[in-house]
């Protein structure tokens, strides 16, 4: 699993790997052709970004359920941590992995695993990290925040604790004057 981190002049890139089929995003389909798998979720996770200037990259979260009994090797890192903001930017969130039994309940996985059992019908699941925000979110362009709510990546009330941003929901747009004062 990867993060992107924000970089001095962009925002980190989202979903950029997940490490199934060496370092790329494979999709679904190689991954299910290749093995005995089957893709029920692949989409953004949902966990706190790395707010800053720039914004950390979000990490992608897939579940595989097992269709054979088999086995998790994992040689993952960046569950202790979360990536760090640089230059007044915020930390992002760490990853995660967890094994779900046909009954709904969960395990925990560590980043470390050589060759753990898993039965048909499990669910393993992996949660990327979000990477860390580069310089203050006080100075993210308005427009980047609205495109950020836009696109589901944070709510109305966080753009404006954290960046000093008032988005109109009705309108689906930055109100000005509002943010003008609030950044005053």
């Amino acid at each position: 699993m990867k993060e992107v981190t924000a970089r001095a002049t962009k925002d980190g890139m989202d979903a950029v790997d997940t490490l199934y089929t060496n370092t790329r995003c494979a999709p679904i389909e190689e991954i299910e052709t290749a093995y005995p798998l089957r893709c029920r979720r692949w989409m953004l996770n949902n966990k706190p970004i790395g707010h800053g200037r720039f914004r950390g990259g979000v990490g992608g979260m897939r579940e595989f359920e097992f269709l054979t009994d088999g086995y998790i090797s994992s040689e993952a890192d960046g569950q202790r941590h979360a990536p760090v903001g640089i230059c007044g930017g915020r930390d992002g969130y760490p990853s995660e992995m967890w094994l779900i039994d046909a009954d709904g309940s969960a395990t925990q996985l560590g980043s470390k695993l050589t060759g753990r059992d898993a039965r048909k019908g499990q669910v393993f699941r992996v949660i990327a990290a979000n990477g860390g925000g580069y310089g203050d979110p006080l100075d993210r362009d308005p427009d980047l925040v609205l495109r950020d709510w836009r696109d589901g990546l944070l709510g109305i009330d966080e753009a404006r604790r954290v960046y000093a941003v008032v988005i109109s929901p009705d309108e689906r747009s930055i109100d000005r004057e509002a943010t003008k004062a609030l950044r005053g």
